[in-house]
């Protein structure tokens, strides 16, 4: 990998991260990759990634170095923020930073942030992994279903019912529990686990069914989107 490609890597896991913040990134925020901003000294400059929130801009920098980042690159991405009027500034650093890069970043309130490729990938892997495992808590789309428990949470093991093999959603949470088993509970269904769970269904030819007074309905009849 050169180290091109191992920027444009670290950019895309920081974007990542930046999605997954509520204190950077709202609703109406708008994310750009490698922009080109002129700034009031008539000079162009080049930002890793640009935040647009309203007329809110934060200017992002991303290094991904095997030396930890020293004052001389805080001190530039500041004369850049000041030039283009930027409200907020964040520099990740795959390596760490000085001890003089931090202190002048605090003086102009800059946000240091280390961050490395290793983190970046747990990270993800978690959000993936909590978007597979319905919560207890989830809000429900209109559905139930009957998984596997640990504890508090689901092993993501769904309950198969013979003789097809069939995963199958409940209309209300009280039907679903008069077919629990030992070691299984009820999970509220949201949509985006209900997605996953069609996926799941087509890619290993498995039916999805509802079951509804007494009978087992594809759920295809449901829901045209099916």
């Amino acid at each position: 990998m050169t180290n091109t490609e191992k920027g444009l890597f670290y950019e895309k896991g920081i974007e990542f991260l930046i999605r997954q913040n509520p204190k950077i990134y709202f609703d109406n925020t708008k994310i750009d990759w490698n922009v080109k901003l002129k700034g009031k000294s008539g000079v162009e400059h080049q930002v890793d990634i640009l935040l647009t929130t309203g007329k809110i801009l934060t200017l992002v920098e991303c290094k991904n170095h095997n030396r930890v980042i020293g004052y001389d690159v805080v001190a530039k991405f500041d004369s850049i923020q000041k030039d283009v009027n930027s409200s907020n500034g964040i520099i990740y650093s795959a390596s760490g930073f000085s001890a003089d890069a931090r202190e002048y970043a605090a003086a102009k309130s800059i946000n240091l942030e280390s961050v490395n490729i290793s983190e970046i990938i747990i990270k993800s892997c978690r959000d993936a992994l909590k978007k597979f495992f319905p919560n207890l808590d989830d809000p429900p789309q209109k559905y139930w279903t009957i998984m596997e428990q640990k504890g508090n949470s689901t092993t993501g093991n769904c309950l198969f019912f013979e003789p097809s093999h069939m995963i199958l959603l409940f209309f209300s949470k009280a039907e679903a529990y008069l077919y629990c088993k030992t070691g299984y509970n009820v999970f509220p269904v949201s949509s985006e686990h209900l997605r996953i769970m069609k996926g799941f269904a087509h890619n290993f030819r498995k039916n999805l069914c509802v079951y509804k007074n007494g009978e087992y309905i594809p759920l295809s009849i449901f829901d045209e989107n099916s």
